[in-house]
């Protein structure tokens, strides 16, 4: 492709060799789609339906236009078509269903090899984010949600505004869900939370962190997981609460502290250096026994210091002189670094870059998510000179496309962490 030609998105993704007429032709407009829809229910068969959101479209429009936003939206449509006809044997029709969302039908029952490779397919169409169709790259962030239909007892608008409703609920990201359920919650008793600790049904799964001028994975943030033996893989959310009710949190923190310090140890024996981040519970600082239990672990285990990052979350009150704050700071002296995890979501940021003895910022998934608008531009690129003015490193969290890496880099973000680089998996290290 020759200087100052541009490509869309529908056209980026051509490799498959599909003729463009045949993926053109299942992009309905959105009253055929409804019309689909309702004969698909009418029918008792079982179907899947895919919404996808462009959550900028707004900011698309008001900086280009509307007419160009919608070109942008039919430019998705189109390239979402093309790539499902590469994958999907089963009868499936996409429309641009209102301003900014595309709706999908696919005909059957999709098994879970089926929706793993939806969702992979998804991913890489997300990971295109540039839209050249107007001369200038415009970004795209989308999200989606996949749900099934096996003879619910919903009418076809119930199902479409509840479908809506959950989208509307979730982050920047693909979601994929087999149902309209939202997540359950569990009522644990202080058998299955001390089991969970003592039978080996817990487990770190890592995040990797990149520096982002070579890509080069440089650090992992451990993050918690439990393998409950009736309800399955449950993330920290659901049950954290739970071992602080029934004043377990200790354990459990030691339990964190211990696991991520063993595989700091393995890495170093590996000969690799890279860091590793815990997130630890600022209120359980005001105990001498976290520390106690840090140090011990540290003589137990012969780890370096330098190569564990105790992150803290900014929307917690930590006083300047307090013990919390004294705590920061007797584990500075011990070698460790002291991260600021969730930057710009508090009220405390700015008064916390004062006194706490910080070594790295992390900024808050919404500078990524908002950083292509002119006002989220500016405002990330204020933080991020903020916090390297006062020496900190900077990372930025929640990076999802190849787009808010090179911006965030540009910006002066040395690292970066999010599911472009890489999601938590349990055998990443």
């Amino acid at each position: 492709m020759g200087a100052g030609e541009t490509t869309s998105l529908y056209e980026a993704l051509g490799e498959n060799n599909l003729p463009v007429s045949h993926a053109q032709e299942l992009v309905v407009s959105s009253k055929d789609w409804l019309q689909y829809f309702e004969e698909c229910i009418a029918n008792a068969g079982s179907f899947a339906m895919v919404l996808i959101k462009l959550v900028n479209i707004d900011i698309i429009a008001k900086e280009n236009g509307y007419f160009k936003s919608e070109l942008v939206a039919a430019d998705v449509c189109n390239a979402v078509s093309l790539k499902l006809s590469s994958i999907v044997e089963s009868p499936f029709k996409v429309a641009c269903y209102d301003s900014g969302t595309i709706a999908i039908v696919i005909g059957g029952v999709l098994g879970a090899e089926d929706r793993g490779l939806l969702n992979k397919s998804f991913n890489n169409i997300f990971h295109l984010p540039r839209c050249d169709c107007f001369g200038k790259p415009i970004l795209i962030d989308l999200n989606s949600i996949f749900v099934s239909y096996q003879g619910d007892n919903l009418t076809p608008y119930e199902f479409i505004n509840s479908a809506q409703q959950l989208l509307r609920q979730k982050g920047v990201s693909v979601i994929m869900v087999d149902d309209l359920e939202q997540q359950e919650t569990f009522d644990f008793n202080y058998v299955e939370l001390l089991d969970a600790i003592n039978q080996g049904q817990l487990e770190l799964w890592f995040q990797p962190k990149v520096k982002l001028s070579s890509r080069e994975v440089v650090g992992y943030e451990a993050l918690l997981r439990w393998h409950h033996p009736k309800h399955g893989l449950i993330a920290p959310g659901v049950f954290l609460q739970s071992f602080n009710d029934y004043r377990l949190d200790h354990r459990l923190n030691e339990w964190v502290i211990n696991s991520a310090f063993s595989r700091s140890a393995e890495l170093s024996k590996a000969g690799i250096s890279n860091t590793v981040a815990i997130n630890l519970e600022v209120n359980l600082l005001e105990d001498e026994l976290t520390i106690k239990t840090i140090k011990a672990a540290l003589d137990e285990l012969s780890v370096d210091p330098s190569l564990i990052e105790f992150e803290i979350i900014e929307t917690m009150v930590i006083s300047k002189n307090s013990v919390k704050h004294k705590a920061l700071l007797e584990l500075k002296q011990m070698g460790f670094s002291i991260a600021i995890d969730d930057f710009g979501t508090g009220t405390n940021n700015i008064s916390y870059l004062m006194y706490l003895p910080v070594d790295t910022v992390k900024l808050d998934r919404m500078f990524c998510i908002n950083v292509n608008s002119i006002k989220g531009f500016a405002i990330t690129s204020s933080a991020i000179a903020m916090a390297k003015s006062c020496g900190y490193t900077v990372v930025a969290e929640g990076i999802e496309t190849e787009a808010q890496a090179d911006i965030m880099y540009s910006l002066g973000c040395e690292l970066g962490q999010g599911f472009y680089f890489g999601k938590p998996e349990p055998q990443t290290l």
